[in-house]
């Protein structure tokens, strides 16, 4: 089995599109673009640099997923896991909501494409 499968393609593709959304949260913060309450500078840096990092985290998984690394494939299930679980920290609204579904899609489809990754 050396092709990956459809639903590999597009569970890394939901890792994508999941990192280019922490990219974007963090740029939007960062030059203070969001709608929401006014934040004090400390914490809108520190929510920027925390939205980057999953970002490079992301596309570090990303990477080495399609290596088949097994000590990635583990991480990145927690990852996810961690993201999809940090959302109910917050007021939950429709956006959270829609990046709790785009954080579930690559988690549920890293699950059922287990035996792909470990292989």
């Amino acid at each position: 089995m050396s092709t990956r499968p459809l639903t590999v393609w597009v569970g890394l593709s939901f890792i994508l599109l999941n990192a280019l959304l922490w990219l974007a949260f963090g740029v939007v913060t960062l030059v203070r673009l969001d709608p929401g309450p006014v934040i004090p500078d400390e914490m809108r840096g520190f929510m920027s640099m925390a939205a980057f990092a999953i970002t490079a985290i992301l596309l570090g998984s990303l990477f080495f997923l399609f290596k088949r690394n097994r000590t990635v494939y583990t991480i990145t299930i927690v990852s996810f896991a961690l993201i999809s679980l940090a959302i109910f920290f917050d007021d939950v609204g429709w956006s959270d909501l829609v990046f709790l579904g785009i954080s579930l899609v690559p988690l549920i489809l890293l699950i059922i494409d287990r035996k792909w990754y470990l292989r």
